[in-house]
């Protein structure tokens, strides 16, 4: 945030998740999509993410169409806008290549990982499986593992018992949580039932 001077600074060394009104995560899947965020908790786990991110060297090395960013709200309407794009900060016009990316990656997920839930919790499953997708690229995380089984659950949805068969078993090589693991072996067990 000190990078980004002014405005951004002073956001961050003012920063109370409790006058945040939310947080707007802006990415691109097939078109731009966005969604808001008002878990206090989510919105600080994100921003103590940010924090984390160091950033590096003026880069020329542009990706125009991934860029993602995170707006806060306060409750007083001032925001603070934070525009990155692959491995890169965006300031003004120019982008500014991370150091570190993976505390810009974690807080991407979790705001993925917000987002999902609240379109699962909303009942737009086929929107949700979209970001679990995503998030379960890594399942050693508590947030890949519980996507992971959440596109497990879709497919069971769907009625297709050996495809999730061959899942619950691809899962379980890939070394996840040991709870999301459980849960998907619950679920072979319903996928036996059904295939008798």
């Amino acid at each position: 945030f000190t990078f980004c001077c002014s405005e951004a600074e002073n956001f961050a060394k003012t920063f109370d998740v409790n006058e945040m009104n939310c947080m707007e995560y802006r990415y691109t899947i097939d078109t731009p999509v966005s969604c808001r965020i008002t878990d206090k908790a989510v919105m600080q786990t994100i921003f103590d993410a940010l924090c984390e991110v160091k950033i590096g060297e003026r880069t020329d090395m542009r990706a125009t169409d991934s860029e993602q960013s995170l707006t806060f709200v306060k409750t007083d309407g001032t925001t603070c806008v934070i525009r990155f794009e692959q491995r890169n900060l965006l300031y003004e016009e120019d982008a500014y290549q991370l150091e570190n990316d993976a505390a810009l990656w974690k807080a991407l997920r979790e705001a993925k990982y917000a987002w999902a839930g609240q379109l699962r919790a909303e009942g737009r499953s086929a929107e949700a499986v979209k970001l679990y997708k995503e998030l379960a690229k890594e399942v050693r995380t508590k947030e890949g593992s519980e996507a992971a089984y959440y596109v497990i659950e879709s497919t069971f949805e769907s009625g297709d018992m050996d495809k999730t068969e061959a899942a619950v078993f691809a899962f379980s090589e890939r070394e996840p949580q040991a709870y999301w693991l459980a849960r998907a072996f619950i679920l072979l067990g319903d996928v036996y039932v059904r295939k008798g």
